[in-house]
């Protein structure tokens, strides 16, 4: 089940889907790109279904490996599109960035889900950074 409403004084629009109809969810990009990673580093295009509240149904996209535009061999950059040309032309690219090495989630850029007050999309790049704790370091509480 979706659902989705524009601002907290409109009513949820709800849209039942099966679970098989949909590969990602939200921010699950980064959980499908590691699950996916030895097929898109061979130069693989996979396409996969994402859900989206916003339209009620699930929407095709594809994920590619591309160039990087830094230092070679530090990074895996990954193209995230709409896989129906037409709609391609009118959809801006979410472009995720990697740390080889550690396969990990370095930097995303693009369209997010989450409306400024005008209840518009917004882009948005994050930059993710990664600590170590001590062994036998517990996380503090937020």
């Amino acid at each position: 089940m979706m659902r989705y409403r524009a601002n907290e004084d409109e009513a949820w629009k709800v849209s039942l889907r099966e679970a098989r109809s949909v590969d990602v969810v939200d921010a699950g990009f980064d959980t499908y790109v590691r699950d996916h990673w030895d097929l898109l580093s061979s130069g693989k295009t996979l396409k996969f279904n994402f859900a989206s509240p916003l339209h009620g149904r699930s929407i095709k996209l594809r994920a590619k490996a591309v160039s990087c535009n830094q230092a070679a061999g530090e990074n895996t950059c990954i193209r995230v599109d709409v896989a129906q040309p037409l709609i391609r032309l009118f959809v801006e690219d979410l472009n995720l960035t990697y740390d080889t090495e550690s396969r990990r989630l370095k930097s995303f850029k693009g369209i997010v889900n989450i409306l400024d007050p005008q209840a518009k999309s917004q882009e948005l790049e994050v930059f993710y950074q990664y600590s170590i704790l001590p062994t036998g370091t517990q996380p503090a509480d937020p």
